[in-house]
């Protein structure tokens, strides 16, 4: 058994043997998720709609989402910093500060503003690179037109520095001379922005689409740990290449706590590249998932295809992974736990690769600490495969609700 395989194997056992020995009745109290957005939440006992003749529970439920409703009104402030690096060498190491809080009752404001370093080591004929990013977005989220109709947007500014040479001549030992060059700026800075809706039925399923328009390196601003980055050479792409992003989802609620989820997508790069893809997942609860302590089996497949391979970024003819993910959220009076593990297979043609069946996994752990308003956290989410990549990002962040 090859030794990637081996352990595929031997981390879907940790999960299982994690999980069974968490998810037994722990502590209560009154807690959030994780500070990384939750894909699909689990429904539980006190989500299920209470019988006319049981006033009580009606009651109770109405005054739990109540509760609910006025925790997420409530505004908030805090900072975020996270660091990333690569097998190609590439890493971003950046911070900032976020907060949000709501307008006449209906209009959730977010605003964020971020600021670092984008860099890539020297390596061969390859010189190093270094950019300064900055980043802010103004937008509002969960503003209900209709109780099934929901819309989402923003605006963004993206701003880049080239802190390297464009251009090096370099005199070799012979006394010859190479010129080195990099691909300039487009202007130097994106602005862009997303705009979103989606349906929402009967049995929460729902069906969504959004529209946006930003750099590839804006995955490095979300919150959530999980990112894949696709810059390989930052000598070959201009770091302030926009990408216009199109998709459309639908979250499908086949049984209880059972969920397929379908998502599919469309890029058109600023260097007249286009990019097709597409993913979807099954989400099974294990026996012991419930409420507090939720776990689900997650069979998933991905799909990409790009019409031109190019040098600066994975632009791959086509690149398709299968996977069985393990996906966990613990909460407990004072600590929440996140955890992932997704053994896979992928298959890659494209300049260098053939196509040939290659194993990767990766893996996410996200730990939050609650007291009253306050909330700090750290995580960590790690990938690697036998086609020769590998990454990791950690994250921290801290939050204050007033």
């Amino acid at each position: 058994m090859r030794p990637l395989s081996t352990l595929l194997f031997a981390s879907i056992l940790l999960a299982l043997s994690f999980s069974i020995a968490i998810g037994a009745p722990l502590e209560d109290g009154d807690v959030d998720h994780i500070g990384v957005p939750q894909v699909a939440a689990m429904a539980t006992a006190s989500d299920m709609p209470a019988s006319p003749a049981d006033g009580g529970a009606f009651n109770a439920e109405i005054a739990k989402s109540e509760a609910e409703l006025a925790k997420k009104m409530q505004p908030f402030a805090g900072g975020y910093g996270a660091g990333f690096r690569d097998k190609n060498d590439v890493s971003v190491m950046q911070g900032g500060v976020y907060g949000g809080g709501t307008l006449w009752d209906a209009l959730n404001l977010r605003l964020q503003a971020m600021t670092g370093l984008l860099h890539q080591d020297a390596k061969s004929s390859r010189r190093e690179s270094n950019v300064w990013r900055t980043s802010t977005s103004l937008g509002f989220v969960d503003l209900f037109l209709t109780p099934r109709i929901v819309f989402w947007g923003s605006f963004n500014y993206e701003g880049f520095n080239q802190l390297s040479d464009e251009s090096v001549s370099v005199r070799d030992a012979s006394g010859n001379t190479k010129l080195y060059s990099r691909a300039p700026l487009y202007r130097g800075y994106v602005v862009g922005g997303k705009l979103g809706a989606k349906y929402i039925f009967d049995n929460e399923s729902e069906v969504g689409v959004e529209a946006k328009r930003e750099s590839m390196w804006a995955e490095h601003d979300r919150f959530d740990t999980r990112v894949f980055n696709r810059i390989t050479d930052m000598t070959k792409m201009a770091s302030d290449m926009a990408v216009n992003r199109a998709r459309a989802y639908s979250n499908i609620v086949t049984f209880p706590e059972n969920q397929l989820h379908l998502e599919g997508g469309y890029d058109s790069m600023e260097d007249g590249n286009q990019r097709k893809w597409g993913y979807a997942h099954y989400q099974l609860p294990f026996p012991w998932s419930y409420d507090k302590h939720w776990m689900v089996l997650r069979p998933n497949f991905y799909v990409e295809s790009c019409d031109e391979q190019k040098d600066g970024y994975f632009s791959p003819e086509y690149h398709i992974t299968t996977g069985l993910m393990i996906h966990t959220i613990q909460e407990f009076k004072y600590i929440d736990i996140e955890a992932e593990v997704n053994p896979q297979l992928l298959w890659t043609k494209d300049k260098t690769k053939k196509g040939d069946t290659q194993e990767g996994i990766h893996g996410l752990l996200n730990i939050a600490y609650k007291y009253e308003n306050f909330r700090i956290g750290v995580g960590g989410f790690a990938y690697s495969d036998t086609d020769d990549y590998w990454l990791f990002r950690g994250n921290v962040f801290l939050k204050y609700s007033f």
